[in-house]
């Protein structure tokens, strides 16, 4: 594997794991059509990927 590719898994699991912290205790209801979610999770993605939105 490419350092590259270690350091952008590395990124993309430590952004899983914010948004499972962000997402912890909360029901599929809660969740469905949650905009603050859906903008957790580009941003946080994307700024681990080391892009700007």
């Amino acid at each position: 594997m490419l350092p590259e590719d270690r350091i952008r898994i590395t990124h993309m699991r430590d952004a899983c794991v914010s948004i499972s912290r962000f997402i912890e205790d909360k029901t599929s209801v809660d969740l469905a059509g949650d905009q603050m979610l859906q903008f957790v999770e580009s941003r946080s993605l994307v700024k681990r990927q080391g892009g700007s939105l």
